[in-house]
């Protein structure tokens, strides 16, 4: 059974959130119970030390393992709110939690602070203003997320190991409208999604051949904690998979929710293996969080 979800009004959000949030915010007390408890518990373990951004992201990323993959769980709503779900996470929403966790950890560490930092992350120029306004391709999660300056490209430049590219060409939700509760009786929705798509079709971005991910930490460069976005091949897309980077020695592994094992893992098979399975995927790209 799904659990309930509570609908915050904009009157209660300027009780106990930033003013400036002026929709609606879904979340149960548990999220919010699970948020500062988590927050305290990772400032008592690093004691505000110097401590390398990659290793809070582990940090955070690690709690979650175990935790059921669920698909959707944004798409609850006919309008577009900003959902915390702690409980039931998939690829996407896993990387996003995590990374607004980090965000807010150097700020106050407050719920608030969490849940500015994960709309700034989630939504186009930081702000949610409906349904085409959530980053829906990674590709454009990764674009709008490294002008803002809340991440970095790191194949931007296209230096070793980033030698392949990719020409962007996505449109599988305006394709395939049916698929999608939103767009499929909103013509118009459809509409604006495409316009979305086509902006950034056609630019060339640079990822790493998933025949160099056996190389080790320091030929590929890539961190603990670095987001990986795995490079599909399929019609219409750009991205099909992403996580966190996790070293064990010096083999590259996947932290990620798992829909095949059903679940949040940090993946026991090397990165390069799970590639070398799967002809669709061609390679990765690394993003860091500033």
């Amino acid at each position: 059974m799904r659990r309930p979800y509570i609908i915050i009004t904009t009157i209660v959000l300027i009780c106990c959130l930033h003013p400036a949030f002026a929709q609606h915010i879904d979340y149960t007390p548990d999220d919010s119970t699970e948020i500062t408890d988590l927050m305290r518990k990772a400032h008592a373990h690093f004691q505000h030390k110097a401590t390398d951004k990659g290793q809070i992201v582990l940090f955070f990323a690690r709690h979650f393992i175990g935790r059921p993959y669920v698909a959707h769980t944004l798409e609850k709503n006919s309008i577009e709110n900003i959902i915390v779900n702690t409980k039931e996470l998939d690829c996407t929403t896993l990387v996003e939690t995590v990374a607004a966790l980090t965000k807010a950890y150097y700020k106050k560490g407050t719920f608030a602070d969490f849940v500015s930092a994960l709309e700034s992350i989630r939504y186009r120029n930081g702000k949610v203003n409906g349904y085409a306004s959530r980053l829906h391709y990674f590709s454009w999660w990764i674009s709008d997320n490294e002008k803002r300056h809340n991440v970095i490209d790191l194949g931007k430049d296209g230096n070793y190991p980033y030698i392949a590219k990719q020409k962007i060409d996505v449109h599988f939700m305006s394709s395939n409208p049916l698929l999608y509760r939103q767009l499929a009786d909103s013509p118009a929705l459809v509409e604006e999604i495409k316009q979305y798509e086509d902006q950034q079709n056609g630019e060339t971005v640079n990822y790493i051949p998933k025949n160099l991910l056996n190389l080790g930490q320091q030929q590929l460069g890539i961190k603990d904690g670095d987001i990986i976005a795995l490079v599909t091949s399929k019609d219409g897309l750009d991205i099909s998979h992403v996580g966190f980077a996790a070293w064990k020695g010096d083999k590259l592994h996947l932290l990620n929710a798992s829909s095949l094992a059903h679940n949040v893992i940090e993946d026991s098979n090397t990165l390069f293996s799970y590639e070398a399975k799967r002809r669709s995927l061609l390679g990765i790209r690394v993003i860091r969080l500033r």
